[in-house]
């Protein structure tokens, strides 16, 4: 009886050291948990973090950075840390950052102070600028709460959303045009990313990614950056942020998130009463078949608004920016573009900007050297020229040309420079400056 049951023992013993060994052997088979489901990688003790896991994970910080604008290698934070320097220690600081933020430690820095000039204006755009690694994380945000707010943005909304824009719009206010809709409501929204009410707004976003609630607090955090202390600043440019602490931060990383989002019950009303609302951000126009319609759009938006506590411009007063025209007739000017017809052009005020644009970038004592200007002036008119160049803009184009030449020849005498020879176009292209005309001109032959 005692054999029997040693050699039983034995047996058993056996079976359990073979299912261990097939257990290993098939584990080393096996791919990693985190190649199976982003949720099969989270530790058991994470899985109610798993929203805040999935965005500190390196390859998702990594993602987010691709994405942030890198058009300003030079653009800082508070902390003074160029988009350049960080790229430096790139690998470094988005481990730093997944560490930060899965041990609860990550700290947003204060918001610095901007400010722009603002063309057609004396008065500055004052902006508050994040710091990068906060840039960073606030995309990873974005990114992993995007697809649920997707059914925010609804097909008469055009700015910040994927595979849409301002030739989209373009495109669908001449196609409401050609089915009889030739009168329109044109407005913008009074202040509208200073004067949203910063608690509503916060109770209405949160509302909806409750269910990720380890998101929440670094949320919060988003919404409540403070700006840096501006007591060294002069007063002029005190005033230009008095009111910081509400509104939606402009040019931040989450605001077109949160612009589209606020204003979707504005679009989803005027679409409800069966209006042709086009928006663009703040800027907006509806197209309707009559003119009692239009103001019947008017009369509409204007209370639609006044519930989320934003306002337009009142109309019938010289150069207000809330109209009612005729589209034939009166050729409506919206997004930068003039229609006339089928046919648009850049508006006189885009011209006009571009224009003090370039007389900006030719300052000879901006302390840039001759070779940094001339590279940023290329930039711009590439820039601005590819955008407008399939429009009506040969004429356009053509005055800007010698406009260039000469503010050119201006910047270069001040430095003690002329040109010699009587091809202004060989001239130009000898300085690396592109020539506006001759888009079009390549434009023409490609089509």
């Amino acid at each position: 009886m005692e054999a029997s049951l040693q050699l039983e023992a034995k047996a058993t013993a056996h079976s359990v050291r073979r299912f261990v060994v097939l257990l290993k052997h098939r584990r080393n088979e096996m791919p990693p948990a985190s190649e199976v489901s982003p949720q099969a990688a989270i530790p058991q003790n994470m899985k109610s973090k798993s929203a805040l896991w999935t965005i500190s994970d390196k390859e998702f910080l990594l993602r987010a950075w691709k994405q942030i604008s890198k058009r300003n290698k030079l653009s800082k934070g508070l902390d003074n840390v160029t988009i350049k320097v960080f790229k430096s220690r790139l690998d470094e600081n988005l481990a730093d950052i997944s560490i930060q933020l899965r041990t609860d430690s990550y700290a947003f820095n204060k918001l610095r102070a901007h400010a722009i000039n603002k063309p057609g204006s004396a008065k500055p755009r004052p902006l508050q600028i994040a710091s990068v690694r906060d840039r960073v994380v606030m995309k990873a945000i974005a990114i992993f709460i995007e697809p649920a707010f997707r059914r925010f943005d609804l097909e008469c909304s055009f700015a910040f959303i994927k595979n849409r824009g301002v030739k989209s719009a373009i495109d669908h206010i001449h196609c409401l045009v050609e089915k009889g809709n030739n009168f329109y409501f044109e407005a913008d929204i009074i202040n509208f990313f200073g004067q949203v009410d910063r608690k509503v707004l916060w109770r209405m976003f949160s509302s909806r990614v409750r269910r990720q609630t380890s998101l929440l607090p670094l949320l919060e955090k988003c919404f409540n950056l403070e700006l840096e202390d501006l007591e060294s600043h002069e007063l002029e440019f005190q005033n230009l942020f008095l009111g910081a602490d509400s509104g939606i931060p402009q040019g931040g990383v989450l605001s077109p998130m949160l612009a589209n989002f606020y204003l979707h019950e504005f679009d989803r009303r005027m679409l409800q009463h069966g209006f042709n609302l086009v928006r663009y951000a703040d800027d907006f126009v509806v197209m309707c078949d009559t003119l009692e319609k239009a103001r019947q759009a008017h009369d509409l938006a204007k209370q639609t608004l006044k519930t989320l506590g934003l306002d337009i411009h009142l109309l019938g007063v010289p150069d207000s920016k809330s109209k009612i025209g005729n589209f034939s007739k009166d050729h409506l000017v919206f997004l930068g573009v003039r229609f006339e017809g089928k046919e648009v052009l850049p508006a006189d005020k885009i011209v006009k900007r571009f224009k003090s644009k370039v007389e900006e970038v030719l300052k000879p004592n901006s302390g840039t050297s001759l070779f940094k200007t001339l590279q940023r002036l290329s930039n711009l008119i590439n820039g601005w020229g590819k955008c407008y160049k399939n429009m009506r803009v040969v004429n356009i184009y053509l005055e800007l040309d010698t406009f260039i030449k000469t503010a050119v020849e201006k910047y270069l005498e001040q430095l003690g420079v002329r040109l010699l020879g009587r091809n202004h176009r060989k001239q130009m292209k000898f300085l690396g400056i592109p020539s506006l005309t001759a888009m079009v001109e390549y434009a023409r032959k490609k089509t």
